[in-house]
């Protein structure tokens, strides 16, 4: 058998028949767009719920200009089919097709602000002593697959104990560290408000760096509880406060 005959015969389908994709690379400072190929479905046969259902990606892809897999990995790029972002968090060597790759993909369903612990001024306290800290956006709306488990309360003797777990892709590159926060939209208080979240754990089995210059690459898959202390959002351009 022929297999470069087949693998060039395969990498003729994607381009016939493949919707177009905008990859967004980032190498460095620079992100390079590359407009490519592929044919996505969805990934229902390894999916356990109606989340990774709905957004959970598989398929071929067409290599940009011959990128070493683990460059894709962790990367954005959205669809002709439904121009909606998605989050690249696996790209796998296809045998035959050396021009393809085999790809997974989450479609992001939420957007989150990263928040850095504000160094210039002390945490206060609110009229009942609980402490309210003090925190500034490091990055904003960074796009992010999350996923949650549901669990009942757990009734203790000082109260209830949230059990639910909340879990979450996002690219390696913004270093998210255990014991960081960040803001997510969730239904607080009876509206769609901002609500502020702890990083518990970091799973970062699926991240690789560029050894010249030390760029992360893949996501991280964070953990994370509902914060319990009062938090006050500096914001640098209006100099203002937003307390969560």
């Amino acid at each position: 058998m022929n297999y470069q005959s087949l693998g060039n015969d395969f990498h003729k389908l994607v381009i016939d028949f493949g919707e177009t994709i905008d990859l967004s690379v980032i190498n460095g400072e620079e992100t390079q767009t590359y407009s490519v190929k592929a044919c996505l479905e969805n990934a229902t046969q390894a999916a356990y719920n109606l989340v990774d259902r709905a957004y959970l990606v598989k398929g071929n892809m067409e290599r940009p200009n011959g990128l070493p897999f683990e460059r894709l990995t962790g990367m954005y790029f959205t669809r002709e089919a439904d121009n909606s972002i998605y989050l690249l968090n696996t790209a796998i060597p296809e045998p035959v097709a050396p021009t393809l790759c085999f790809i997974y993909a989450n479609k992001t369903n939420a957007t989150i602000n990263i928040l850095e612990k504000t160094k210039s001024s002390m945490d206060d306290r609110d009229q009942w002593g609980n402490l309210i800290e003090k925190y500034t956006i490091r990055d904003a709306n960074v796009p992010i697959y999350w996923y949650t488990t549901l669990r009942s309360d757990k009734v203790q003797n000082n109260g209830k104990l949230d059990q639910t777990i909340y879990a979450a892709y996002v690219p390696a590159r913004y270093s998210i560290c255990k014991g960081d926060k960040i803001t997510k939209k969730d239904f607080v208080n009876g509206g769609y408000n901002d609500e502020v979240f702890t990083v518990e754990s970091v799973e970062t089995a699926m991240v690789t760096t560029i050894p010249e210059t030390g760029q992360l690459l893949g996501i991280v898959s964070i953990q994370l509880t509902k914060n319990i202390n009062k938090v006050l959002v500096e914001d640098g351009e209006s100099e203002g406060e937003t307390e969560i």
